[in-house]
């Protein structure tokens, strides 16, 4: 993924919180929690002007330091791809996790549960964003396993758009408070590029074929 389209991605993430603070702002209290002790209680509290557009409009802005750190630095030709891919999704996930603390504890869901499930969501994006230039890694290819060397790019790269459009919904649904709707995106968005990683490789005539291996093993399983 090239440069400036891995900072609109990333960049997109980071105001989903500021979107469903909108979204939300009539169903949420004047004080928000924004920290909380090792027992799991708030410890402090913020406006809620503040944890809905202030905190929001941090996370964008230091997502874009970090694409500067990671390709215009002094020292961004002595970063790893890996941590170049860190640095660029670091805000986004910090933002998604912090942001699904503070607004599920007042919306009546587990706020453990739900920054997890978050953190889920953001990592399955990042992880889409990065998908396509993966097509050498022999990991990936025995997870997704596609047939056709000449079509490895490009069903890698709709594997990718997959992963990371469903990650970026499964962050939203949950930040709206619905978890659970978001643990089921995040597993459609796995079960759907594996799927697509293998029938996407087959030639036309070879798909019904595989399909019916998989119903005769289903019934007589």
């Amino acid at each position: 993924m090239n440069k400036k389209k891995s900072l609109i991605i990333t960049s997109v993430v980071c105001i989903l919180p500021l979107i469903a603070g909108g979204i939300m702002l009539g169903k949420l209290p004047e004080m928000l929690p924004v920290q909380w002790a090792n027992d799991g209680t708030v410890s402090n509290y913020a406006p809620r002007w503040f944890a809905v557009f202030g905190m929001p409009i941090f996370f964008p802005l230091m997502n874009a330091f970090f694409h500067y750190k990671a390709e215009k630095s002094d020292l961004a030709d002595q970063y790893p791809p890996a941590m170049k891919l860190f640095l660029k999704w670091s805000m986004p996930v910090i933002g998604a996790v912090c942001t699904t603390m503070t607004y599920s504890g007042v919306i009546g869901i587990n706020h453990l549960y739900a920054s997890i499930t978050a953190f889920v969501g953001a990592i399955i994006a990042a992880f889409g964003s990065y998908f396509g230039e993966l097509t050498e890694s022999d990991v990936i290819g025995r997870i997704f396993e596609v047939k056709n060397n000449d079509k490895k790019a490009g069903i890698y790269s709709k594997c990718g758009m997959i992963l990371m459009i469903f990650g970026i919904v499964a962050v939203m649904a949950v930040l709206m408070g619905y978890m659970t709707v978001s643990i089921g995106i995040s597993v459609a968005a796995i079960i759907i590029s594996l799927a697509n990683s293998y029938f996407s490789s087959l030639s036309n005539a070879a798909i019904p074929v595989s399909l019916v291996r998989i119903l005769t093993t289903f019934s007589t399983s």
